[in-house]
């Protein structure tokens, strides 16, 4: 678990890092301005993840194992409302919360930019894919859980300079950070769904509302 949040805290400085190589402060600080809105979201995460695994480990140990996958499924379905919920108000209050997070003339643009990526399209994958970590950790799977944080950090790592200067034109490097980050986050929350999956239709943790 440790692991995992140093990962995620390794690869949220990863984008700054990489627009700081542009030697352009307009850009570095739009980026820094939604960092923190990023970690709110990732606090959402804990929210639902945390409280929602720490419940199934207690119901789990006390054999009770229906209330356990009703506390997973409501779990995963409360992260995913409240991220789309956030995901939703940072698009449509965009100009007042930029405008409240300092952002200026020179610094609008390219903190729009990465907010509608990294929040805005990228925020309901960003906390799934942690609800889920937090959620799997609980019944035992912490090799899973560490893979699927490790291999959106990584990918992060790795896509952004290949976004940033290979794919999309000179001015646009924050514009592939975000990008970059949203797609690390979106892999990494299929990984997660695919290893619930394949825990087959009894195990405690489940998508089915029903369960």
């Amino acid at each position: 678990a440790v692991v995992s949040q140093l990962i995620v805290l390794i690869y949220n400085m990863a984008d700054t890092f990489y627009v700081g190589l542009t030697d352009n402060p307009y850009m570095i600080a739009g980026t820094s301005l939604i960092l923190p809105v990023f970690n709110i979201s990732l606090c959402l995460a804990g929210l639902a993840g945390v409280g929602g695994g720490a419940l199934i480990s207690r119901l789990l140990g006390q054999g009770r194992e229906d209330e356990a996958r009703r506390a997973s499924v409501f779990s995963l379905y409360l992260a995913a409302f409240i991220a789309a919920v956030f995901a939703v108000g940072t698009g449509v209050f965009m100009d007042p919360l930029l405008k409240l997070l300092g952002a200026g003339e020179n610094t609008y643009e390219y903190a729009r930019q990465y907010a509608l990526c990294v929040i805005v399209c990228g925020g309901v994958p960003t906390v799934l894919s942690n609800a889920l970590a937090n959620v799997v950790r609980s019944v035992g799977r912490s090799k899973e859980a560490g893979a699927g944080i490790v291999l959106g950090g990584l990918l992060n790592i790795a896509l952004d300079p290949l976004f940033m200067f290979v794919l999309l034109p000179p001015g646009q490097e924050v514009l592939g950070a975000g990008i970059a980050t949203a797609l690390s986050n979106g892999i990494a929350c299929l990984f997660f769904i695919t290893v619930v999956l394949r825990m087959g239709k009894g195990s405690v943790v489940t998508f089915n509302p029903r369960a």
